[in-house]
């Protein structure tokens, strides 16, 4: 390269984050010279030989980080085929007539690789989206769950047993109730027993235990009087 004016280019130093090696895809730390838009490792302009490149930061909603940058740059091809899908968006779909009929409803949601926290529950288009491709499936991992719309238990029971491939997912699905009513000619007291007819006939019996009375033995009375004998003075 002919020489440069001074005023014309910047010497300068990194320690990592900014530029990496396109040859090679390894980050780049130490002295670089940049003239106009490009970068070249080293610090004497008459001798520009290894180009570099700028890490650009993430323009979509993942997460990276250098590493992660770096990876894709050396695998293209994947990198190329996953930044456009799409990030699965939140819903709550109700149970309707017919679930209540059949007595159970299928719930579905997704949980992030990286965040094993972030829980979202997903209507079933999108859950079905996830399992294409058309959602961003190596970032997230569906999972549904049958959930009882008669039985509490139920749902306690099939929320832990998922939990061993999706950690936490007790602290989403943290209402086993949620949904649940009693099936026909029948209903839950309230501490959810479940009992047979429409309505409990009467008041409810009382949570507390009836007072009881305890007799008091009469007073007796002592028929004999005591004197004090003593002499006359």
């Amino acid at each position: 390269m002919p020489y440069l004016p001074k005023n014309q280019y910047e010497t300068k130093f990194t320690n990592g984050g900014e530029l990496y090696n396109p040859a090679d895809g390894n980050e780049y730390m130490g002295y670089y010279i940049k003239y106009r838009n490009k970068f070249f490792a080293g610090n004497s302009p008459q001798n520009l030989k290894t180009k570099l490149r700028k890490i650009e930061e993430a323009t979509d909603n993942k997460v990276y980080n250098t590493t992660t940058f770096l990876y894709n740059q050396l695998n293209k091809k994947f990198y190329q085929k996953t930044k456009n899908r799409k990030i699965p968006y939140p819903s709550k779909p109700l149970p309707t007539e017919e679930d209540y009929t059949k007595g159970i409803f299928t719930r579905y949601f997704c949980q992030r690789a990286n965040n094993k926290l972030y829980i979202i529950e997903l209507d079933k288009e999108v859950y079905n989206g996830l399992l294409k491709g058309t959602y961003d499936k190596v970032l997230y991992t569906s999972g549904k769950i049958n959930w009882s719309l008669q039985n509490p238990q139920l749902n306690n029971d099939n929320v832990l047993k998922l939990e061993k491939r999706f950690p936490q997912l007790r602290l989403f699905f943290n209402n086993p109730e949620e949904f649940v009513k009693a099936p026909p000619g029948f209903h839950y007291m309230p501490d959810r027993t479940l009992m047979e007819g429409d309505s409990h006939p009467g008041p409810l019996p009382s949570q507390t235990p009836p007072e009881t009375s305890i007799p008091i033995p009469p007073e007796t009375t002592n028929s004999s009087t005591s004197t004090s004998s003593g002499g006359s003075y």
